[in-house]
């Protein structure tokens, strides 16, 4: 039986477009970013099933805070 992966095929990189119903995942996640760039550092967690786009949001927010604050971002898969 085929397993449906949606719009976030593991391992590869996909469009912006496609966080457009992450939007307050995205703010929350880049307001903690934005902390640590002034001493508030915090433990995030992306969590649930496959194939929903945990990794492709981390890349996504990793990229925006490279650009915006110069932070240096890491994320494991």
């Amino acid at each position: 039986m085929a397993r449906d992966i949606g719009p976030f095929p593991p391992g590869q990189a996909v469009s912006p477009k496609f966080f457009v119903a992450r939007s307050q995942e995205i703010k929350r996640i880049l307001l903690a970013v934005s902390g640590a760039t002034h001493g508030r550092s915090r433990s995030l967690f992306l969590t649930g099933k496959p194939g929903i786009g945990k990794s492709s949001l981390a890349v996504f927010v990793r990229a925006v805070a490279e650009r915006k604050w110069k932070a240096l971002g890491h994320h494991r898969s």
